[in-house]
């Protein structure tokens, strides 16, 4: 799980599984704070490869993503809020 925090409280939590994952993954976002959030999903050496706006009220229970268009390896997903990256973690994706 990636935890934003804001004076060291914990403000959203984002979570991708299964992971790792042979394309379809679900996207878990639990947020304290009104605030704008997003998922950035980018390659090993950094490239952007998704950007997507995430709506608390829709990831709540899970957000479906299909990711199976991508070519198997590691790719790294961050959390924004309002448009600053708060935690980035690993995500391995499998034929």
């Amino acid at each position: 799980m990636a935890s934003a925090t804001v004076d060291g409280r914990p403000t959203a939590t984002l979570n991708l599984y299964p992971n790792p994952s042979r394309g379809q993954v679900t996207v878990l976002l639990n947020q304290k704070a009104g605030a704008d959030y997003k998922l950035r999903l980018s390659n090993i050496i950094g490239q952007e490869i998704r950007s997507i706006a995430l709506k608390p009220e829709l990831t709540s229970s899970g957000l479906p993503l299909d990711l199976s268009d991508l070519r198997a390896g590691v790719y790294f997903y961050s959390l924004l809020v309002d448009g600053k990256v708060t935690t980035t973690r690993r995500l391995i994706l499998q034929n």
